[in-house]
């Protein structure tokens, strides 16, 4: 009986049988596989996230802006004077955390440098100023926020020499 292919053990069925386990048993490892790739690849690019919004934490929080309303109570009248009607602008830390390497580009080759910026402060920009970005460091690197809210990670140099300075400064409202 035995080669007659009736199932008996030795016979070829139990050999394709056994061919078919091996191959089902290597693409479920391989599949296996695969799976834990995807996996490390997804924790991996979380993490990564999660890295980036850390660093991103304090750079978030400086900005430039129009005056809040509260800041012109704390302005010399010259500033407000100078001002002529027209809307004063700040660059603002609402972060806990002083940023340094600060400065502000302006048209023209124009800057303002402010070199370390409080945290939970404000810093008034000249009168006519038009602030395009601002420039500055965190303990997580070197940062370029334009005026219109866009932030980078790649900071411009601080210039050797500002055009200008900071007027006055006063502390922020709602720092975090």
């Amino acid at each position: 009986m035995a080669g007659t292919g009736t199932g008996t053990p030795g016979t070829s069925v139990w050999g394709a049988i056994g061919a078919a386990a091996a191959v089902l048993s290597a693409a479920a490892a391989f599949a296996a596989l695969l799976v834990s790739f995807q996996s490390l690849r997804i924790a991996r690019d979380a993490q990564t996230a999660l890295h980036l919004q850390q660093r991103e934490q304090i750079a978030s929080r400086v900005y430039l802006s129009e005056a809040p309303h509260y800041a012109y109570a704390h302005a010399p009248q010259a500033w407000l004077t100078a001002l002529n009607g027209h809307p004063g602008y700040v660059v603002m830390n609402a972060s806990t955390v002083q940023v340094n390497q600060v400065w502000i580009e302006g048209p023209h080759h124009t800057s303002v440098n402010i070199w370390g910026l409080q945290g939970c402060s404000l810093y008034a920009l000249p009168p006519g100023f038009q602030p395009i970005a601002v420039d500055f460091a965190d303990p997580y690197g070197h940062w370029r926020r334009t005026f219109a809210g866009t932030l980078t990670s790649h900071g411009k140099p601080m210039p050797a020499e500002a055009t200008d300075g900071s007027p006055w400064w006063a502390d922020a409202r709602s720092c975090t």
